[in-house]
């Protein structure tokens, strides 16, 4: 059991299980959600207990978990709206998750192997609920953004979760294990799928912060001579693939078309209200909160807001609001973390990693994400990427115990 749990990377199976949660709401319901969840969770805290180097680990889960403390403290004094189980659930889980990143950050090669057929698992799993999502829309005639569901399951969350989807099925794509033609058409169909998913949400923010991440990523290190244009033309076919699968769902739910009109119209109000022309609802939103918080700047900057209620749209609006001047070493550590993920696509072994290619970009994308939606606990790849960050070293990467690595991924190669 233990050798394979081993085999099929407890580390990616556990990010696949955890951001695929919410597309396993419209195939299992509420109940299959929080099971995917609890996987996923369980997956990553088991990849971090494989791995063989661990040191400073206790004294960072010593220093995050008193960090936290305060924070319930410091939202019980001042009756914040956000000490309902659930959400105090969620932050013990994004607790977790930093503390598996930092240890994963130190043993980043072990995790770069895994079992081919596992992949079938994900592309399986996706597929069906990418056609679940497809299918609950177009029966209900559900034309705009919003789902008609409970609260947790809302356009913005599922826009987020299937972005996570699309830079989970890229990392596959480019993956050494995925060496067979049909596997790699099936995950640009998936892939097709995702961001059709996304395009029904019609949400601004995904589509803006994974075209983003995609051209940071694409044009990394690029020199232009002929390798250059020659892997341009090459990518070109991959396109037209993904053009036409989008045209075939677009024929088969016709109700696409509607929220393709309406993600149009979203982005066309987006800039007239930039330009001060036109009334964009969810910018406007937003730019209320902004100024509500700059107003009573005065009132929220020592101890953080008296009756707080999620959320303001913003990660660093969210941590002020709620945590004060004791929310600054977090504000800092959180600017840190970003800066230092963008100083790591320049390096050397980026190239080389695979697991990389997944935990950046996962991260920038969340972290980008946080700037205009989601609270904190909802944004968990947000945290595992923070733990990873902050452990993530070249001495690790480059100078680590081999033993080790080849005792915890001694599997068969299995290509696919």
């Amino acid at each position: 059991m233990w050798k394979y749990l081993k085999s099929i990377n407890p580390l990616i199976t556990g990010i696949f299980f955890l951001i695929w949660s919410m597309n396993a709401f419209f195939l299992f319901g509420n109940i299959g959600r929080q099971v995917s969840l609890f996987v996923g969770f369980l997956f990553i805290l088991f990849a971090a207990y494989l791995a063989p180097k661990k040191d400073g680990s206790t004294s960072f889960l010593c220093k995050s978990t008193a960090l936290f403390l305060v924070f319930i403290l410091i939202a019980v004094i001042r009756n914040h709206q956000t000490l309902e189980v659930i959400n105090v659930i969620f932050g013990v889980v994004c607790l977790g998750l930093v503390n598996a990143g930092y240890i994963i950050g130190k043993n980043i090669q072990i995790f770069d192997r895994f079992s081919g057929k596992v992949i079938y698992v994900y592309l399986i799993l996706t597929l069906l609920g990418a056609l679940a999502i497809f299918k609950y829309q177009s029966d209900l005639g559900i034309a705009s953004r919003k789902l008609e569901l409970e609260e947790s399951i809302n356009a913005i969350g599922l826009a987020y979760t299937n972005g996570l989807l699309c830079l989970f099925f890229i990392y596959l794509f480019q993956h050494s294990s995925v060496k067979y033609t049909y596997v790699k058409i099936l995950i640009l169909i998936v892939l097709s799928m995702l961001i059709g998913v996304i395009i029904s949400t019609q949400s601004k923010g995904a589509l803006i912060f994974l075209s983003t991440v995609g051209l940071l990523f694409g044009l990394s290190g690029i020199q232009f001579n002929k390798l250059f244009l020659k892997r341009i033309l090459g990518f070109i076919p991959v396109i037209l693939f993904l053009i036409i699968v989008f045209l075939f769902l677009q024929h088969r739910f016709p109700i696409m078309t509607e929220k393709i009109d309406g993600a149009i119209s979203r982005f066309e109000n987006l800039i007239n209200y930039t330009a001060n022309d036109e009334i964009d609802a969810s910018a406007l939103e937003r730019t209320k909160m902004y100024d509500s918080f700059f107003d009573n700047f005065h009132t929220v900057i020592f101890w953080g807001q008296e009756n707080y209620k999620p959320y303001p749209h913003n990660q660093f609006l969210e941590i002020i609001m709620r945590w004060g001047l004791l929310g600054l070493p977090f504000l800092f550590f959180s600017l840190y973390s970003l800066i230092r993920s963008l100083k790591v696509i320049k390096r050397k072994e980026y190239k080389i990693s695979p697991l990389l290619k997944l935990l950046i970009p996962l991260f920038l994308f969340s972290y980008l994400q946080s700037m205009t939606s989601l609270s904190l606990e909802m944004n968990r790849m947000m945290w595992l990427g923070f733990g990873f960050i902050c452990s993530y070293s070249l001495k690790y990467s480059l100078n680590f115990d081999r033993n080790a690595i080849l005792k915890l991924t001694r599997v068969k190669k299995q290509v696919v």
